[in-house]
């Protein structure tokens, strides 16, 4: 009877690991569409923005009429991000490099966090303030973390049936993202800055929520299989 007991209660408590995981991996899924729906919502309270030349955190700038729209959208998506990042973890576990690649996933989410908790200062950029320095700060590490996570999960999924083609794409997503972040230190890059952030971080955060959903995807095949 004890024997049965025991069984019953290792089914059960697997069956809600596997439902936890589950929810972090979903906020993978649920980062990007937070993230874009709050830029619209602080576009649309921000006359005169221009998605071409302004980055978004300029949304969140002081000089915004609704700053905080922005920069709440920043804290979420970071949230968001920092969870899926566990759930990562949780999902690997037990092989190796599972640490390492949850821990990026984590620490980009808690970059994302820090520019939407400290947002972007309006000032003139030749003389950088405390404020604008941590936004700058949170917004590069968050980037670093990403590209590297990026490479980090396609070195472990290398040689796996179900992901042989993942490595190769995550490759060309980071050298693409990589390319454009350049391009976009440039003093020419001024016309189209604004558009050149949204591609070379939206590129990786399309891969990860790629990730999130492939995942979720190929854990209800095995479940139903």
């Amino acid at each position: 009877m004890g024997e049965k007991t025991k069984a019953e209660g290792g089914y059960w408590r697997g069956r809600y690991e596997k439902r936890v995981t589950s929810w972090l991996l979903t906020c993978g899924i649920l980062a990007l569409p937070c993230i874009a729906a709050f830029i619209v919502a602080a576009t649309v309270l921000a006359p005169g923005y221009c998605h071409l030349t302004e980055t978004v955190s300029r949304l969140g700038g002081a000089e915004m009429s609704h700053p905080q729209v922005m920069n709440v959208g920043l804290v979420s998506f970071g949230l968001l991000m920092m969870g899926f990042g566990w759930g990562l973890y949780r999902f690997l576990r037990g092989k190796k490099g599972a640490l390492r690649t949850g821990m990026l996933v984590s620490i980009f989410g808690l970059g994302i966090l820090v520019a939407g908790i400290v947002p972007i200062d309006h000032r003139d950029a030749n003389e950088p303030t405390t404020t604008g320095l941590v936004h700058a700060a949170g917004a590069g590490v968050a980037y670093v973390a990403m590209v590297l996570a990026t490479f980090s999960l396609a070195r472990f999924v290398n040689g796996d049936k179900n992901w042989r083609w993942f490595a190769k794409l995550s490759v060309g997503v980071v050298l693409v993202s990589l390319a454009l972040a350049i391009t976009f230190t440039l003093d020419s890059s001024e016309p189209v800055r604004g558009l050149l952030q949204r591609f070379f971080y939206g590129l990786p955060i399309i891969w990860m929520q790629f990730v999130a959903l492939r995942i979720l995807w190929l854990g209800r095949a095995e479940n139903m299989g």
